[in-house]
């Protein structure tokens, strides 16, 4: 489980939240000259690839979007990052794991500015790459969720450390094993994850192959999974259908009891213990989504439908 909200590590002297504001003497002035110095900053992508080339004139303009809200915002963050190695290069494949890193940090920014910056100081951040978005990703939903677990995690010497962690997934599979034996368990019974998970597709493509791997993704949603509804993680973690592989099917099935999570960790976790999700068949995933549009439309008709005797121990396959 989580820790409890008391449970901040040394060095960061502030219990109450630090949430960002912006101070006098933030000016346009700055914010030119700042970004005049990025490497990329007023180039013209000529990679020989027009449909990238426009892609990153795109990703470039966002990430100047975001710089400019970082600097009216959270002016201490905006300096740090305008003055980070991976800012300033005009690495062509890491261009959109920049913006994406960019806004991620400001989202961090707005709930606990002392952490976005150090955060900017973990070691993977050193010299970036094109997947470190997704790292990042999970670090802002941390925040969001449970700001002092998200300060326990960077304070994690072994978090962030290339040496151990060079990928997202890394970085997953570290969070979730700090969290106790009953995790590190459910973890080792994922023969997909014990073989080695498969890469995240490549963002700089702007799509999916349709022969890409679902395992990064499945990973990173139970990871969420679990900070949102431990309860969900640990029996989703014991099905034989997650356990052995990841099918586009029984991913969009954990990305639906993720979707419950975000709103009801409690209802995440009662659907997940239902019967029928034993095993995995035809049919199983459209009930799946018909209880999450149940739940989109008519919350209070869910709970009548969970709280039905006939459904304790789960639907029977096939029924809806």
């Amino acid at each position: 489980m989580p820790p409890t909200p008391t449970a901040i590590p040394a060095g960061f002297t502030k219990f109450i939240l630090d949430p960002c504001t912006r101070p006098p003497g933030t000016s346009d002035t700055e914010l030119r000259a700042k970004l005049e110095a990025l490497e990329w900053f007023g180039d013209n992508p000529s990679s020989g690839d027009q449909s990238l080339d426009e892609d990153v004139a795109v990703w470039e303009e966002d990430t100047i979007e975001v710089l400019e809200r970082m600097l009216a915002q959270c002016p201490k963050v905006f300096r740090a990052v305008v003055a980070s190695e991976w800012m300033r290069n005009d690495e062509l494949d890491t261009t959109w794991a920049r913006m994406v890193s960019a806004n991620y940090i400001l989202q961090i920014a707005r709930v606990d500015e002392q952490s976005a910056v150090a955060i900017l100081e973990l070691p993977f951040l050193r010299a970036m790459e094109p997947l470190d978005g997704f790292t990042l990703e999970f670090l802002r939903d941390v925040f969001r969720t449970d700001p002092y677990e998200g300060r326990r995690l960077i304070a994690d010497p072994t978090i962030g450390d290339p040496a151990t962690a060079s990928l997202p997934t890394d970085f997953y599979l570290s969070y979730l094993r700090l969290e106790g034996p009953a995790v590190s368990q459910a973890l080792d019974s994922i023969r997909w994850i014990g073989d080695g998970v498969d890469p995240f597709w490549d963002p700089m493509k702007n799509y999916r192959d349709i022969n890409s791997s679902y395992e990064a993704d499945a990973l990173q949603n139970l990871t969420i999974l679990y900070l949102k509804s431990p309860e969900a993680f640990l029996s989703l973690a014991r099905r034989p259908w997650l356990q052995e592989s990841i099918s586009p099917d029984n991913y969009t099935a954990l990305s639906n009891v993720l979707d419950f999570a975000y709103d009801s960790p409690e209802i995440s976790a009662r659907v997940a213990e239902m019967a029928f999700l034993d095993t995995f068949e035809e049919g199983d995933l459209m009930i799946v989504q018909t209880m999450l549009e149940i739940a989109d439309n008519d919350p209070g008709r869910l709970e009548e439908i969970l709280a039905n005797p006939e459904l304790a121990d789960g639907l029977v396959h096939g029924r809806r």
